[in-house]
Order: structure tokens, then C-alpha cells, then sequence
């Protein structure tokens, strides 16, 4: 996100660039908030999710309309759409090893990745994976086999990163 805030700001395109600020600070704040709250109650809080979401899906959008690449809205809103459905599947088929906040969070996610490309999209669930992965090595060394592990932190860990990157 460093390099497409540079690339429109040496365009000259400011507005762009406050829109990119704005949804780097949303993704920070609320998703940081998300991933505290998950990691210590197991719960993702609506009101949250939708400050996640107000925060960083409008700011993206009309950053890319601003920018003149619809293209990449369109793609942030497929990406929102894959991640929703995979998750939703994903709950459905079992949920009690997903449950239905993670379900509410990945569109907003999907977006937030989309936006930049498919590649962030899936380094973002790959380092979801794998933060996740060892979150629950943690857990399981702690607690036991009965050890509930929560995905939020891991999802926007992999989120953080993929925004680094």
C-alpha cells in the first residue's frame, strides 16, 4: 500500500493518498481492536467488524474511483465475495471450528487485500494460515488438546502483513 500511496502522490493525486491513510488507519485500529478482542474472548463484536468496515471499504472504493482505476474497486468487491463465500462454506460445512464473526470479518478483509491485488489477497490467507498455525501451537502446548483456537488475530496479522509487503 506504501508504494501505490508513492505512486499517487508523485501523480499528484492527494486525495487518493488521504483515502489510503484513512483505510491504513481503520485497518490498524479496528482490526488490531478485533484481533485483541478475538485472541482473549473469542469473539468478534459486530460494531467492530462495522467500524472495520466504514472505516476501510468506502475509503478504498472511491480512492480507486478518485484515482480513475475502477478496476481495482470492482476487483476489491470480487475479492470481498470470494472471502465471504469461502468462509461461509467453510462454516457451514462445520461450525464449531469456524465461527460466524470470522464469517462476518474475511469480506471486509477480501476487500482490503483486493484492492491491491490477488496476489495480497492470497499471501494474506497463506500468513493467516501460518500465524494462525502457530497461535494454536501455543495454545495446544498451554492448554491441551481441548484449546480453542481463535483465526481474527491470524487473519489480520496476515492482512498487516500483505499491506507491507
Amino acid at each position: 500500500m506504501v508504494r501505490l500511496a508513492q505512486d499517487y502522490a508523485g501523480q499528484g493525486a492527494w486525495g487518493p493518498v488521504l483515502l489510503l491513510a484513512l483505510a491504513g488507519s481503520g485497518l490498524l485500529v479496528f482490526g488490531g481492536a478485533l484481533a485483541w478482542r478475538d485472541a482473549h474472548s473469542h469473539l468478534l463484536p459486530d460494531r467492530l467488524v462495522v467500524l472495520l468496515a466504514l472505516s476501510v471499504i468506502p475509503a478504498l472504493a472511491l480512492a480507486a474511483l478518485w484515482a480513475g482505476e475502477p478496476g481495482r474497486a470492482s476487483r476489491a468487491l470480487a475479492a470481498a465475495a470470494a472471502a465471504g463465500g469461502l468462509f461461509l462454506a467453510l462454516h457451514l460445512a462445520s461450525p464449531r471450528s469456524l465461527g460466524f464473526g470470522d464469517v462476518k470479518l474475511a469480506p471486509v478483509l477480501g476487500f482490503a487485500c483486493g484492492f491491491l491485488s490477488w496476489g495480497h489477497l492470497a499471501l494474506a490467507g497463506v500468513a493467516a494460515c501460518l500465524f494462525s498455525g502457530v497461535w494454536a501451537a501455543v495454545l495446544l502446548a498451554r492448554g491441551g488438546r481441548t484449546a480453542h483456537v481463535p483465526l481474527g488475530p491470524g487473519l489480520v496479522l496476515g492482512v498487516w502483513l500483505a499491506y507491507v509487503v
